[in-house]
């Protein structure tokens, strides 16, 4: 099998704090709540396919985070309680500061948003982006 990760932080700083983390996000505040509850559907939703569709249903409509993930959510039959309290807690902070542990890391340097890892490499994001189908079983079929 492979290992697909979506990390959602994009170009944000991490700055912890006594109460947690403050994140400032390159597209403002919005996009760190935006960046919190994908990574808690990240966590959250079990099945891969599931996961990838909400996901890609709350990158298409993004402009209100928490109505997008609780919309997306019920459209893939998910829960969504369960994705709040994590997006609204201590955990979502914790994720996303994660996602940014993880994006920081990431070599070369983040250079597309978002930044997906197939097997722990950024293998071609343009192609990526593309195709993602193509590339995880270009991936697959040289395993």
């Amino acid at each position: 099998m492979l290992d697909i990760h979506l990390w959602p932080y994009g170009k944000a700083t991490t700055k912890a704090t006594s109460s947690g983390y403050q994140f400032d996000c390159q597209h403002g505040e919005q996009e760190c709540t935006g960046n919190i509850y994908h990574a808690c559907v990240e966590k959250k939703v079990e099945d891969p396919a599931k996961k990838l569709e909400i996901i890609k249903c709350m990158i298409s409509d993004n402009y209100e985070p928490e109505n997008s993930a609780k919309k997306c959510a019920s459209e893939g039959g998910i829960d969504f309680e369960e994705i709040q309290t994590c997006a609204s807690g201590t955990e979502g902070q914790e994720l996303h500061f994660q996602a940014g542990v993880k994006t920081e890391a990431l070599n070369p340097k983040v250079s597309f948003i978002p930044t997906i890892e197939i097997d722990d490499s950024q293998h071609s994001q343009k192609a990526i982006l593309k195709n993602l189908l193509k590339e995880v079983c270009a991936v697959y079929s040289n395993k």
